[in-house]
């Protein structure tokens, strides 16, 4: 046992009667260990009156005996008042060791003089401070009790600090730090967590100083962050909007609103927990700098709110290893332990420019059921599973008590499966989901012969075609209408193939395949959903689709995404209509009589021929399918029959295989009829044309423009026009946001110098857009709007040219861009950088790589939103256009 004496005074060697001290375990700073007043472990307090401690007497003096060890001491005042640590003190063998210990309030008043007086063996010593401290083994501030955070880690959820306990000396900071690294600004007890913190972890660092330096120490840390979850309150009793004390409401719209659109698929089923995204952003004074202009979102499901303050990046990947990302805010919905049953979510969309409104959308329903079918069954064509064909297996779900409302059909064997036939009718309340364990097609019988020979109309709808083992091949039909007895749109995912396996360049009939107008037949929104799909040769995929996110398409042609509401993330190659706008000529004519003049006419659904102005055939080109399967007045050859059955008129078939419907004025190119051309002079070559375009998106809707969102798209080799707000629609078009997309099309092509165009109407948000090839338009229909609202932003794009009409009142901000040549300036343009080309702006546009380059690199500006196409932030100092550098 070890015998330790020891005297306490303050530095004129006055006594400090009543202080204490107990004896630690050195290994964790915190267990005390029990001294004795004599060799024989008689407790302390026998002499002391304090548990484990030895108390200084009134000469300053203590003493205790202690089992050998190497230790730490803690020392206090005459009240019990903690004052420091002394650290690594051994105590060892019989040697009894006589020390002056002074009091450390004491002795940090001493530390700006040279000298500090001790005793030692008896006698008064002059030391150093640095060797005060050597001696007595002063150093920094010892954490007793290292920080540590409390709290759920969760995006906006609050975490809060404990700093833990310190001796010899006191807390003199803090920060938070987010994978290691300082979170710049956060030095509060208490940290909000971000949406931009998802996925990382969190820990806490702390500083403390004392008289002989500073020290610090980090917690534990917490995370991964997770996205806010949310899940119904307990009055959701499994029927919508049960959990709800009063329904959320949009307010009526009179003046700007947030864009704020959905980037998920309703009526989804969720098991266990689902993540959804809001995507959007909101003009606040020219910028969406600061949270894309949003100052938050609320997410109300059933009941239950949660506040998400700012949009973060997330990344997915494509079922073919690709991958693009998105920003927006996230949350991740839950089911509840115990209920089931269908729940409702709304979300509000809170402005940062508080003279703008809120937006609220919903309700959204969610299915929340332990099981995520209620119905499963299997299609074989030679059998083996529950049925050899896709008819039979709706009949069977259609006819099930209780009615299935989140069926399942796998098919388990590959083949071509036809989706027509049947009886039954459903239209369940969620999705009914196709997929299959073997590459199978889904295709119709030439010709399509379900209702009529053009359109496909499944009897269950809402059919969820998902995986990459399902191709949905649109060779023998037209289109697919999943308006039935009731209205349910199809939906595309997680790498569903959509085909039309003769290629882009097959007529039907002789003409174009968009007889119908769009691939999904529908009214706005109500058409298709189609996520992370494959697409491949089809037109008109996405005409007024709900949601396009994620996708794969490649050599396409007409109108895309015609009136999407959402169009994100999508990787475009390759869209044309080149092959049905290059005239081909289709046959030679020619009056050799006396006729003073002859012309050939194609007017009224015919082709006209005339002799001095009266008319001496009139031969109708008929467009019908009985015309076509009879062969009569639908081909070329029809109409060089007819005219070389005329005296002295003379015709030459030279191509046969475009329908003569579409006869054409020489020199022309669009497709329109014509009146009276001379075929008498010389003979007259005449081309069939079909007049399309391909129009990447576009709004095509005037009664209804609201709430449309086309961000972080890529396009490249293609031959279209970027993004259209065409004239009848400007004034309807309410709350745009078309953000960090890129477009490079092919030049030398008549659709090189089609226009992008911002519009007019109000709240137009066009920013941040890279135009390698094409001209940027600020189109103006009604003089009283001008160029659109103070909430409209045209800013930070790249473009071939800016041209816009004379500035009309109010004025939107229009600044920031760059532009190859400065033909049609706009006059209310500011900041405009001009020079350079669509190669030499960007590294390989033509390829798909957008890195700035060139003049972009030397006409720096602060960006306008946070983050680029790649969903990086830009620099407070960046290129203008989609891409950071």
């Amino acid at each position: 046992m070890f015998h330790y004496f020891n005297t306490i005074t303050d530095d004129k060697g006055n006594s400090l009667p009543g202080f204490q001290v107990e004896v630690v375990q050195l290994s964790d700073g915190q267990t005390v260990v029990p001294i004795y007043s004599d060799e024989n472990s008689t407790p302390i307090e026998t002499v002391s009156g304090v548990a484990n401690r030895a108390v200084a007497d009134a000469a300053g003096n203590y003493d205790f005996f202690v089992n050998e060890g190497t230790y730490s001491l803690r020392f206090y005042d005459a009240k019990g008042g903690f004052l420091k640590t002394q650290r690594f003190l051994p105590l060892y063998g019989a040697e009894q060791v006589t020390n002056i210990l002074t009091n450390g309030t004491v002795v940090s008043e001493l530390l700006g003089t040279d000298q500090i007086p001790i005793i030692r063996g008896g006698e008064v010593d002059l030391i150093s401070a640095d060797d005060f401290a050597d001696f007595f083994n002063f150093g920094p501030p010892t954490f007793e009790t290292l920080p540590s955070i409390s709290g759920l880690a969760e995006v906006g959820q609050t975490l809060t600090a404990s700093d833990g306990v310190v001796s010899g000396g006191s807390i003199s900071g803090r920060n938070w730090l987010k994978d290691g690294n300082v979170i710049v600004g956060e030095v509060n007890p208490t940290y909000s967590v971000i949406a931009d913190d998802e996925g990382s972890l969190i820990s806490l660092s702390v500083s403390a100083s004392g008289p002989f330096g500073s020290s610090s120490a980090t917690s534990a840390t917490v995370g991964p962050i997770s996205a806010a979850t949310i899940e119904p309150s307990s009055s959701w009793n499994g029927t919508a909007g049960s959990g709800f004390a009063s329904t959320p409401t949009d307010p009526a719209r009179t003046t700007a609103k947030p864009v704020a659109v959905p980037l998920f698929v309703p009526r989804q089923v969720i098991t266990g927990s689902l993540k959804i995204g809001v995507g959007g952003a909101s003009n606040n004074a020219g910028t969406l700098l600061d949270d894309l202009g949003i100052d938050y979102i609320d997410f109300m499901f059933e009941g239950e709110t949660v506040r998400v303050n700012s949009p973060s990046v997330e990344y997915f990947t494509r079922p073919d290893g690709s991958s693009y990302s998105m920003f927006g805010w996230w949350v991740t919905l839950k089911k509840p332990s115990g209920t089931e049953g269908t729940a409702q979510l709304y979300y509000e969309a809170v402005p940062k420019d508080a003279t703008m409104q809120n937006r609220v959308v919903g309700p959204i329903d969610f299915g929340l059921f332990d099981a995520e079918h209620d119905l499963e069954v299997t299609v074989a064509a030679s059998g083996g599973g529950d049925y050899t064909n896709m008819a039979d297996a709706f009949d069977a779900i259609a006819a099930t008590t209780p009615t299935p409302n989140r069926p399942r059909i796998t098919v388990t064997e590959a083949g071509t499966y036809s989706l027509a036939g049947g009886t039954g009718l459903l239209n369940p309340e969620f999705w009914c989901k196709i997929d299959a364990t073997t590459p199978v097609t889904f295709a119709e019988p030439p010709p399509a012969i379900t209702f009529d020979f053009t359109r496909i109309r499944p009897r269950i709808s809402s059919l969820w075609f998902y995986g990459p083992n399902v191709t949905h091949d649109f060779v023998e039909t037209l289109q697919f209408d999943p308006l039935d007895a009731t209205a349910g749109a199809p939906w595309y995912d997680a790498g569903a193939k959509i085909r039309q396996s003769r290629g882009r360049d097959d007529l039907w009939r002789l003409r174009p395949r968009n007889i119908n107008p769009s691939l999904f037949a529908g009214s706005f929104g109500n058409t298709v959903f189609l996520t992370e799909a494959d697409i491949q040769d089809v037109n008109d995929v996405g005409d007024k689709s709900a949601l396009v996110r994620g996708c794969v398409v490649t050599d396409t042609w007409a109108d895309l995404f015609q009136t999407a509401q959402v169009v994100v993330a999508n990787k475009v190659t390759n869209h044309s209509s080149a092959f049905y706008y290059t005239n081909v000529e289709a046959l030679t004519v020619q009056y050799t009589g006396s006729a003073a003049t002859a012309t050939l006419s194609r007017t009224g659904g015919n082709i006209i021929c005339k002799e001095d102005g009266v008319t001496v055939l009139t031969f109708p080109v008929l467009t019908s399918e009985a015309a076509y399967q009879a062969d009569t007045n639908y081909r070329v050859a029809s109409v060089v029959n007819a005219i070389n059955a005329l005296t002295d008129w003379s015709a030459t078939l030279i191509d046969d295989s475009r329908t003569a419907a579409n006869i054409s004025e020489p020199g022309t190119t669009n497709g329109a009829g014509f009146n009276d051309y001379d075929v008498k002079t010389a003979a007259a070559t005449f081309p069939t044309h079909f007049d399309i375009h391909s129009d990447y998106w576009q709004i095509a809707n005037s009664s209804f423009a609201e709430n449309f969102y086309v961000a972080q798209n890529e396009s490249w080799d293609s031959d279209q026009q970027n993004t259209l707000i065409p004239e009848n629609v400007p004034g309807n078009a309410k709350d745009f946001a078309v953000i960090a997309n890129v477009w490079h099309n092919r030049t030398g092509v008549p659709d090189e110098n089609l226009q992008s165009s911002t519009g007019s109407g109000s709240h137009m948000i066009y920013v941040a857009n890279t135009h390698a090839t094409q001209r940027l338009t600020i189109t103006n229909s009604n003089a009283s709007t001008g160029l659109g609202d103070i909430y409209c932003v045209t800013s930070n794009n790249v473009s071939v040219r800016l041209t816009a009409p004379p500035t009309g009142a109010p004025l939107p901000t229009v600044e920031n861009n760059h532009v190859h040549n400065n033909v049609g300036l706009a006059s209310t343009a500011v900041g405009t950088s001009i020079g350079g080309d669509g190669d030499t702006l960007f590294v390989d546009a033509p390829n798909g790589d957008f890195t700035p380059d060139g003049l972009l690199l030397s006409n720096l500006v602060a960006p306008i939103i946070p983050f680029d196409n790649k969903g990086n932030s830009f620099a407070s100092s960046d290129a203008k256009g989609a891409v950071a550098i």
